[in-house]
């Protein structure tokens, strides 16, 4: 789920490089870094969940 998010952020962030190069800049960074971090979240919330769960299971 990591590299998932780490894919994503980095394909976002390329085509904001390539098609917004010149115009508000500043906010395709802000959003690149919000889903980079949003990625993140998700896969450390999916990851807690998960071992939760197999902790559950083995009890």
């Amino acid at each position: 789920m990591v590299a998932i998010g780490g894919y994503f952020s980095l394909t976002v962030r390329l085509w904001n490089l390539v098609y917004f190069r010149d115009r508000e800049v500043p906010f395709t960074l802000f959003l690149s870094f919000a889903v980079c971090v949003l990625g993140w979240m998700f896969s450390l919330a999916f990851m807690i969940n998960a071992s939760m769960t197999s902790d559950h299971i083995v009890s």
